[in-house]
């Protein structure tokens, strides 16, 4: 699933008087569990039945979107720093066949 679809596509079930601002929206029960799963935050529904998800917009729905994108920048630079990690014990072991690969080397 993707954070930013999520945020994009949420269901806006209650505005201001003035329809300019978001009063709650609401997203299936799969993309609240995908959201809280990646940070880690309590589902209260797990175990329902429930095929949507109503919630505060400002209280409620853009922290869990804010905190899933954070939550998943950590994710993509712990994968950087272990494959980066990786590369340079292969590059101090000589693991690598090609040199032009091997950019450790001096």
């Amino acid at each position: 699933m993707n954070i930013e679809a999520i945020h994009q596509n949420a269901m806006i079930t209650s505005t201001s008087v003035c329809g300019r601002h978001f009063n709650r929206v609401a997203i299936s029960y799969d993309e609240f569990a995908f959201l809280t799963e990646l940070t880690g935050a309590e589902n209260p529904y797990k175990g329902y039945g429930a095929d949507l998800i109503e919630m505060d917009y400002h209280g409620e729905f853009i922290p869990l979107i804010e905190n899933a994108r954070d939550a998943a920048f950590y994710r993509e630079e712990q994968k950087l720093i272990e494959h980066d990690e990786i590369t340079a014990w292969k590059a101090a072991n000589g693991l690598f066949n090609d040199e032009e690969e091997n950019y450790y080397h001096g």
